[in-house]
């Protein structure tokens, strides 16, 4: 028996050793494990390993029912056992002892060999041991149930399932060496991919775009893949940065569909969004993708995505893809996710390149911009040219700012748009038809600019949103511009129009020192326009100074005379043409008010002349205030009383509710001095009388003593309910109750017999504000 389980041994051994495969060396290897099960007289014996995830038949040797003809090792021998549907398997692997175990033990869905035969015998299972770790298992069975396994054949197959546990190790070890030089092998190339790349970087002197289509050109070479695409992240937007392996129609495919914010409608958005790879098996089965044209345009079913971080910030993804579905294996996702990180690096390595190259232009800039503000400097404190000086600024912008073309707008006030002015650069067709369409304020890079008073720009105007103008789009079109940078001229906060440059390339960037120096340029524009503006002024006064020293003598001296009858606000305006010549015989509608003092005929025959005028001047005093803040007309004095009226000669909103406002203002304000009159012995009270009407006005009089009056039974009216009207009391018409009754208490006095009027006419006592 030693004799033939070495001899089986051996062969096994060396069977399983060889490094080819195939069919005829499966078979090769079944024949010396057949050999042994019927060396040993067994009905099936099987092999099967062991791994973490379970257990998996590698050979299975044994009889089989009457006319049932496969051969043995084929059938269930891709067998897959989970361990957890069998525990006294688990058990044996655990305990790494043989066991006798029924067939009953198995689960239903665990096929052995050779139970067709003998239904229900006994199975022994023999763990494979190398190491302290079971490698495998050797499950045999008798020939009968009633015969049962021999103790001579569970001796015999312990060394046996010893030599296939040192196979199962060689094997595993030989596969990990395989592993290792494909990792290796992975590894050379990503290195030497990286070198490329790094020497890329140093010889494309702070040009990014070589480096960033080597990396997309490397991306599908490393995954033996038709195509790549490498994609940047520009604030919340993701836009194709290099492409490899894509025809034509699929570039313009891209080109439609980004840039496009970032989202879960495609595998780079994804990848972006969660952090980790997306692979997607394939696009057309994917019910959340969205890019279905670009995929059949650029040829690819399967796509994998892998993102790229910078500090811990997203900066763009690796994407790559095959024209059959689920061709991606895990090897070269694996593969793609290493050389992501290369990609992180080399481009993290061309930004500080060419950042340090952009530090070194902007030092140079700013040397050269130094030199250039001072030449505009001169210009501008030498000549009044503003054409002059503007053409000096385009030109010097252009040098500076290295843009194709320049142009200024003029801000037009009445309209609140930008028009251009002049332009270098720029065909003059373009130029003409441009000013064709003003610019309102907000709208396109320019727009903003002079909305924000801060410089805006943008790296591809054709794509630009919001901020590109349909109306302009055929010109700007032809004329190439793409990345734009708008600067307002704005002189003590006023705008005055806006400093632009083009590039006709997209996505240029202009650097900050460069815009500062533009808005430098712009304040100088701003102060040659307006010392320009400033002169044609000057100009415009000298030539007409004495016609406008003319007219301002005659202005003075007409408004010191209609002070004498209006307000200083309402005189104001009559001079300065708000209102039509007051003074011309005319009628209108107005509200007329009349005020004296109560028992004022009985304190003129108390008092002097000194104490009468004092008494007359405190109450004129006060009333001529309330009167000059209500916008009244004061048409005359009359001795203790006044006579004011409203609505002429300028109309004002309300005239009925504006005297009574001004009355009950009267009333309250003259109740302290009316009170300190009675501490002194004067029994003196104001009455109040308003009506409205119409009334004819104008000037009254005669050359060289002209007062401003109006004549009308309104005026009589409001003079008689004056007259009626006692200490502190305020009467109204009907007509200004109607108006005014909506914010004061009234009260009804009655239908009062008037000297002059032929009926009697109700009256209303005005009570207090309600």
């Amino acid at each position: 028996m030693p004799r033939t389980v070495n001899s089986i041994s051996g062969g096994l051994c060396c069977e399983w050793g060889r490094d080819e495969a195939g069919p005829d060396r499966i078979a090769r290897l079944v024949n010396v494990l057949d050999s042994a099960r019927r060396s040993f007289g067994l009905a099936a014996l099987d092999f099967w390993t062991v791994t973490p995830e379970g257990a998996q038949v590698v050979y299975a040797c044994g009889s089989r029912s009457p006319g049932d003809k496969k051969s043995s090792g084929e059938g269930n021998k891709d067998q897959r056992i989970c361990l957890a549907s069998v525990p006294s398997l688990r058990n044996v692997i655990h305990n790494k002892t043989a066991a006798v175990l029924n067939e009953n033990d198995f689960s239903t869905d665990v096929h052995l060999s050779g139970t067709k035969a003998v239904p229900g015998k006994d199975v022994l299972v023999i763990p494979a041991i190398y190491d302290g770790e079971t490698m495998g298992l050797l499950v045999a069975r008798g020939e009968s149930r009633a015969k049962g396994l021999r103790e001579e054949q569970c001796l015999g197959l312990e060394p046996l399932a010893v030599f296939l546990a040192e196979i199962v190790a060689a094997n595993r070890l030989r596969a990990g060496l395989r592993d290792l030089k494909r990792v290796n092998h992975d590894y050379s190339e990503v290195q030497k991919a990286t070198t490329a790349i790094l020497k890329l970087i140093a010889r494309s002197a702070g040009d990014t775009k070589p480096v960033l289509q080597r990396i997309a050109e490397l991306t599908a070479q490393l995954c033996d893949a038709p195509m790549a695409v490498l994609y940047l992240i520009e604030g919340q937007m993701l836009y194709p940065a290099a492409a490899f392996g894509i025809k034509e129609d699929g570039i313009k495919a891209m080109h439609k569909l980004f840039p496009r914010p970032i989202a879960r409608d495609c595998s780079v958005g994804r990848a972006v969004l969660s952090g980790e790879v997306c692979y997607i098996p394939d696009v057309r089965e994917d019910p959340e993708y969205a890019l279905g044209d670009q995929a059949r345009d650029a040829g690819y079913r399967s796509t994998v995505s892998v993102p790229m971080f910078a500090e811990g910030k997203s900066i763009g993804v690796i994407a790559t893809g095959r024209s059959l579905p689920d061709t991606i294996t895990d090897r070269e996702i694996s593969l793609l996710e290493t050389f992501a990180r290369v990609a992180e690096v080399s481009l993290v390595n061309a930004r500080l390149y060419n950042e340090l190259q952009t530090r070194s232009a902007e030092l140079r800039e700013s040397v050269e911009g130094l030199q250039t503000l001072a030449q505009i400097n001169n210009v501008v404190t030498s000549t009044l040219d503003v054409e002059q000086v503007l053409r000096k600024i385009l030109t010097s912008a252009l040098a500076i700012t290295g843009a194709d073309s320049a142009m200024l707008y003029d801000y037009d006030e009445k309209s609140d748009s930008m028009i251009p002015r002049s332009s270098t650069g720029v065909p003059k067709d373009i130029a003409d038809g441009l000013r064709r369409y003003p610019i309102k304020r907000g709208e396109g890079v320019v727009g903003v600019a002079v909305a924000t008073l801060q410089p805006f720009q943008h790296p591809d105007i054709l794509r630009g949103g919001i901020y590109f103008l349909e109306r302009t789009r055929k010109l700007i079109t032809k004329a190439g511009f793409r990345s734009v940078l708008a600067v307002p001229l704005a002189w003590d906060n006023k705008i005055m129009g806006a400093l632009v440059v083009h590039k006709n390339r997209p996505n240029h960037t202009f650097s900050a020192p460069l815009i500062n120096l533009l808005r430098t340029f712009a304040t100088q524009s701003a102060l040659a326009m307006q010392n320009a503006r400033y002169v044609r002024t000057l100009g415009d006064y000298n030539v007409n100074l004495k016609q406008r020293v003319a007219e301002q003598v005659q202005m003075l001296d007409r408004l010191n005379r209609l002070r004498r009858f209006f307000s200083p606000k309402l005189a104001e305006l009559i001079v300065s043409g708000g209102t039509s010549d007051p003074l011309k015989t005319h009628r209108a509608l107005i509200t007329v008010c009349f005020l004296d003092l109560r028992g004022f005929t009985a304190f003129v025959e108390q008092v002097d002349e000194n104490t009468l005028m004092r008494v007359l001047r405190e109450f004129q005093a006060l009333m001529g205030e309330l009167i000059v803040e209500h916008d009244g007309t004061l048409e005359r004095f009359t001795g203790d009383g006044m006579m004011v009226f409203f609505n002429d000669p300028v109309q004002v909103p309300n005239p009925e509710e504006r005297a009574v406002r001004m009355a009950l203002a009267m009333r309250e304000r003259s109740r302290k001095l009316i009170a300190k009159w009675h501490k002194r012995g004067y029994q003196l009270g104001l009455g109040i009388g308003i009506a409205r009407g119409r009334a004819t006005l104008g000037a009254i009089g005669f050359e060289g003593r002209w007062d401003y009056g109006a004549i009308g039974t309104v005026t009589n009216l409001a003079s008689r309910l004056c007259d009626e009207a006692k200490s502190g009391q305020i009467l109204i018409s009907k007509h200004v109750c109607e108006e005014t009754n909506w914010f004061i208490d009234v009260r009804f006095v009655g239908d009062l017999v008037l000297a002059g009027f032929s009926r009697p006419i109700p009256a209303y006592e005005v009570l207090e504000e309600s």
